[in-house]
């Protein structure tokens, strides 16, 4: 199992700074919760940690080996990239979709490929829907599908881009208990959210963005404090526990809109 570690890294797009010398590391056995603001540059270090953009400063390692040093193939088994956007345009079936996430491997219809696709499909609850087309599943289903490709791929570091986005209560709370267990067996978990419940909850440790920098990173309860929340977000929670588990609800508003800067 690697870690994967972001060195300090930076990217401009143009005249515009929109990640600020970002340095955290994802280690194996954990859900790491990359929140903030809109615009706050969480997708875009995602993005960079995924090889999909490239740092204009620092770098990204995995397993002490720099990102840009792996092949497309082997970068693709390494780091399995689960991206926000969720449409389809291919009216292909379901398992055809969720294979595609044995490309890195060769793409092949071999038993191991085969099974992959099953368990994924099952881990997600979606088995039943595999002879259906991609384009007729509603919005939340085709989430659903997406996120088993990127299992299919059987990577030790998962990268989830907002993966409950579309989802309905149950299947959020789905995704978060399956990344649980994924994480207890020992692979590396990068999500976006910005359901701070689900933050407070499910993952081990949050950095939280802003305006393209790291404000604050480390355990999610004591990171998630009152005064992080008031200048990332300009808001108040409630707080509670529920057994041992955390319970944080945003509340109220306690200043104006905050900048998002450049980032995404």
């Amino acid at each position: 199992m690697s870690a994967l570690v972001w060195e300090t890294v930076s990217l401009r797009r143009g005249n515009a700074l929109v990640l600020d010398e970002i340095a955290l590391r994802l280690e194996p056995g954990e859900v790491l919760g990359l929140v903030g603001p809109n615009g706050a540059g969480k997708s875009t270090a995602l993005r960079c940690a995924g090889g999909l953009e490239r740092p204009t400063a620092g770098r990204i390692t995995v397993g002490g080996v720099p990102l840009d040093r792996l092949g497309a193939s082997a970068r693709a088994r390494a780091v399995a990239f689960l991206p926000q956007q969720t449409e389809a345009v291919w009216p292909i079936p379901v398992e055809a979709a969720v294979a595609l996430g044995r490309l890195p491997h060769g793409g092949g219809a071999t038993p191991q490929d085969r099974d992959a696709v099953d368990k994924a499909l099952e881990a997600v609850g979606i088995a039943s829907l595999r002879h259906r087309s991609i384009t007729a599943l509603s919005g939340g289903e085709r989430a659903l599908a997406l996120f088993a490709r990127t299992l299919a791929v059987e990577s030790d570091l998962l990268l989830l881009d907002e993966p409950c986005a579309a989802l309905d209560p149950q299947h959020r709370l789905a995704v978060m208990d399956l990344l649980g267990r994924l994480a207890a067996e020992g692979r590396g978990i990068a999500v976006v959210l910005h359901d701070l419940a689900l933050a407070a909850r499910f993952c081990h440790r949050v950095a939280v963005l802003c305006q393209g920098r790291l404000l604050a990173v480390g355990p999610t309860e004591a990171t998630l404090s009152d005064e992080v929340l008031a200048q990332a977000f300009g808001i108040r929670a409630h707080r509670g526990r529920i057994g041992a588990e955390s319970l944080l609800i945003p509340w109220e508003q306690v200043s104006g809109p905050n900048p998002t800067g450049a980032g995404r």
